[in-house]
């Protein structure tokens, strides 16, 4: 009897758990609805920062599709190798790496990027915080956004906590030292997992076509479904991200 109200009280909190969270992205879609205007694209040149490799195509993937299409020049910086997806890899760190690296590349090929727009740094996956090493993170960016000079930077929203916030206050610090005026925008990846108490009035959303979608679904699918020899995929178990990252929209937030 006791192990039947177990399974039970595990079934029904396992439930209220999807419940909520189905209703908790439906009230973000809603304040998208009320709040955000149509995204801009007058700029012709734009960086988008990656904590992790699939940040990039969870957060942004209709966006850098409708910008390639649109002739804009684009370029994805993927700052840590994603090397901490498993506390307990049955396969190399360096074979996830590379795994990684290659999915990121794939995923580009899908929405018309190539490899020559990527740059893939070595910061530490859950490690961005270090002290010892933080302090140099602006001047490795700088040397690229002086590089590419960039209109607009696209980076993780802070509220996503963890490397996501680490990351997005890297590249704050590196637009303040650098030469050129550069605006900063948010775009979410797991934003709808916390707060919703967000900057709204400064909210935009991109509205993707049926064949964005399509597209966008297809480089998810590029992360999501590869796994190694025992099973274990190498962007880690997301099947509960994909389906809310599959909107029609995408959501970014301005920095002012």
């Amino acid at each position: 009897m006791k192990n039947f109200i177990k399974k039970l009280f595990n079934k029904l909190k396992f439930i209220m758990v999807k419940v909520f969270r189905f209703l908790k992205v439906k009230t973000f879609h809603f304040f998208a609805f009320i709040y955000a205007k149509k995204l801009p694209l007058q700029a012709n040149r734009y960086l988008v920062i990656a904590p992790h490799p699939d940040d990039e195509i969870f957060g942004c993937c209709g966006l850098l599709h409708r910008l390639i299409k649109m002739g804009k020049d684009v370029h994805i910086v993927i700052v840590t190798q994603g090397e901490a997806v498993h506390k307990k890899p049955l396969i190399p760190v360096s074979e996830i790496v590379a795994k990684r690296r290659e999915l990121a590349t794939s995923a580009g090929k899908i929405i018309g990027l190539t490899s020559e727009q990527y740059t893939f740094l070595d910061w530490g996956d859950s490690k961005i915080h270090e002290k010892q090493i933080y302090g140099n993170r602006p001047k490795e960016l700088t040397s690229i956004i002086e590089s590419f000079k960039p209109e607009i930077i696209f980076t993780t929203h802070p509220f996503e906590g963890g490397d996501h916030y680490h990351t997005t206050q890297i590249v704050s610090q590196t637009v303040r030292i650098c030469s050129i005026s550069i605006k900063i925008m948010y775009y979410c990846v797991w934003i709808w997992y916390r707060s919703l108490r967000l900057d709204w009035k400064n909210s935009y959303t991109l509205l993707m076509d049926k064949n964005e979608r399509e597209i966008k679904s297809k480089a998810i699918d590029n992360y999501a479904l590869p796994s190694d020899k025992f099973g274990m995929p190498y962007s880690g178990y997301l099947n509960k991200l994909p389906q809310f990252c599959r909107w029609r929209k995408e959501l970014f937030f301005e920095v002012l």
